[in-house]
């Protein structure tokens, strides 16, 4: 299992903030947690992992909107 599903959200985005991880290694620790754990508990109906994927690399590379000023849970995946 990946440390980043361990840890809370001020530290996920501290580490965003300082760029020691990436939106991407987020995305792809959060669906590797995802894919060990949701045949059992069967929250998430629908995963769009590419979506996803190519979302964090946008932010990552600072081509999405309003990257001059982004909020505090820039880069950070959630599940709705």
């Amino acid at each position: 299992m990946n440390d980043l599903v361990k840890m809370t959200a001020r530290q996920v985005v501290n580490l965003l903030q300082t760029k020691k991880v990436s939106s991407l290694e987020l995305i792809d620790a959060a669906l590797e947690r995802i894919e060990d754990t949701d045949g059992i508990i069967n929250a998430l109906p629908t995963i769009c992992p590419d979506r996803a994927r190519v979302h964090a690399k946008n932010l990552d590379t600072n081509e999405s909107a309003n990257v001059d000023q982004p909020g505090y849970l820039h880069g950070l995946p959630l599940a709705i």
